[in-house]
């Protein structure tokens, strides 16, 4: 049996429309408590991106669009462009773009 080893790929954009916001609810707030430590915007924007990434998307009858709704990180819906949008006045909007989708970049031949 011959296996190999395949690095994925993909790059994902996230903009806070109010950075301040989101850092008072998700860094210093009670929502660190709830879920887990997230310690700066750079980790916040990590989780995420692979929150959403990850989650499945579905058709929302109440959004009129598909939306993804990772737990703790709102609700995200489908943008005309593609991308992923939560609002939230809690805080503001937080946009998720796919710059360039999920694809295999390197391949190793492993042991296992």
């Amino acid at each position: 049996m011959k296996s190999f080893d395949i690095t994925m790929l993909a790059e994902l954009q996230i903009k806070f429309s109010e950075p301040l916001l989101a850092k008072a609810y998700f860094i210093d707030g009670e929502w660190r408590e709830t879920f887990w430590d997230i310690d700066n915007m750079h980790q916040l924007a990590k989780n995420i991106a692979n929150a959403v990434q990850d989650y499945p998307a579905y058709y929302d009858k109440g959004y009129e669009s598909f939306v993804k709704s990772p737990e703790g990180f709102g609700v995200y819906v489908r943008q005309t462009d593609g991308s992923y949008k939560a609002t939230w006045k809690d805080f503001g909007d937080i946009i998720v773009t796919t710059v360039s989708e999920l694809n295999a970049e390197e391949s190793r031949e492993s042991d296992a």
